[in-house]
């Protein structure tokens, strides 16, 4: 389990992976070779079960501020 602050609670809670039935689905239709995308299986808050946001490069947003704003 891991420890992190959840921007929905506001607060620092706990964060686990919620196994739920289309994942056993998976497993059951493949022979168990599902398993293997267990680590992809978002992290969910225990307190209000939201899922936790990704940290990568394609969701940072830039945003461009001028130096001159007159330039504009």
């Amino acid at each position: 389990m891991k420890t992190g602050y959840c921007e929905h609670c506001g607060k620092e809670t706990n964060w686990k992976r919620e196994i739920r039935p289309p994942f056993w689905l998976g497993v059951l239709l493949t022979g168990g070779l599902w398993f293997i995308t267990l680590p992809l299986t978002p992290l969910r808050c225990t307190e209000c079960g939201t899922e936790q946001l990704r940290q990568s490069a394609h969701f940072r947003r830039k945003v461009y501020i001028p130096k001159n704003p007159e330039a504009f």
